[in-house]
């Protein structure tokens, strides 16, 4: 059978190795030069994964992780904005992988000018009943002309991609000069990934639907270099120590407790597990 992933997806031409994460697909297999984690799956097995994603709720998350989300995605669009000199009102952005609109809704009531892709039939379905412009395919079949947005956006997407520099390559294309991407991923190279190791849960294939590539600071820097891309900024915040179901209650509130001490060092360190970055566009 055949893998879904056989080389870095960042571009490297290197030596492959075998992490310590062992996965029921596999061990995580690791690029020896940028360090980029990435499935053992084969294609049946992604294309399995991917079987459940397509649904009315898409990224629609639930009420008590409302407040949460929105101050998540509200953070990374005020470090996107600070690259331009006008108001969100007169950026106009493209949020790629846009699901149900959940994204696009905190986007349009920060009073962007919005615009969705999403591939997943009913998701898209359920962003356009909502209201917003969403094209129903992936990001090349929509055409956009060249350099159409101010800024395109790429939440929880990224890992699901075997080919992500080509999606780079369309992303440059729509972007006009001095344009902004915003990346939000989770962090391979973080102490949540170095503590759960195989029970992180951004690691399982089934429960999010095919993440199968794991960036890491190093590795994004990278991936932007080679896509004509320059990094404006770079954080990753957030630590867990261990999953809920994999704890007792004491033993889960101590680590808790551990995570609040440890948020600050993780965010000078680059080693939180929710990796947010701003790109700009070169030429």
């Amino acid at each position: 059978m055949t893998l879904m992933i056989e080389r870095c997806p960042v571009g490297c031409d290197s030596t492959i190795e075998e992490s310590d994460i062992a996965l029921p697909e596999g061990r995580l297999r690791r690029c020896s030069t940028c360090g980029q984690l990435f499935s053992a799956c084969t294609v049946e097995r992604y294309e399995h994964s991917m079987q459940e994603f397509d649904d009315e709720q898409g990224t629609f998350v639930a009420p008590e992780s409302v407040l949460r989300q929105k101050k998540r995605i509200g953070r990374i669009l005020k470090n996107g904005v600070k690259q331009f000199r006008n108001p969100p009102s007169r950026i106009s952005m493209l949020d790629v992988g846009c699901s149900s609109g959940s994204v696009l809704n905190i986007a349009r009531e920060m009073g962007f000018d919005v615009h969705g892709v999403e591939p997943a039939p009913k998701a898209a379905a359920t962003a356009t009943d909502n209201g917003f412009d969403v094209f129903n395919g992936f990001l090349h079949e929509a055409e956009f002309p060249a350099e159409s947005f101010d800024l395109v956006s790429l939440f929880e997407v990224i890992e699901h991609l075997k080919h992500p520099l080509e999606l780079a390559n369309e992303v440059h294309r729509i972007l006009r000069p001095g344009g902004v991407w915003l990346i939000g991923t989770g962090n391979a190279d973080s102490w949540t990934a170095d503590c759960e190791k195989e029970t992180w849960e951004y690691f399982d294939i089934d429960l999010h639907g095919g993440h199968i590539s794991f960036f890491n600071p190093a590795s994004i820097s990278l991936f932007a270099e080679r896509s004509g891309f320059e990094v404006a900024h770079i954080e990753a915040r957030r630590v867990r120590l261990v999953e809920k179901q994999h704890a007792g209650r004491l033993a889960y509130q101590a680590s808790k407790l551990a995570c609040e001490f440890l948020e600050i060092p993780a965010r000078l360190l680059n080693k939180g597990h929710d990796l947010q970055v701003v790109l700009r566009r070169r030429g």
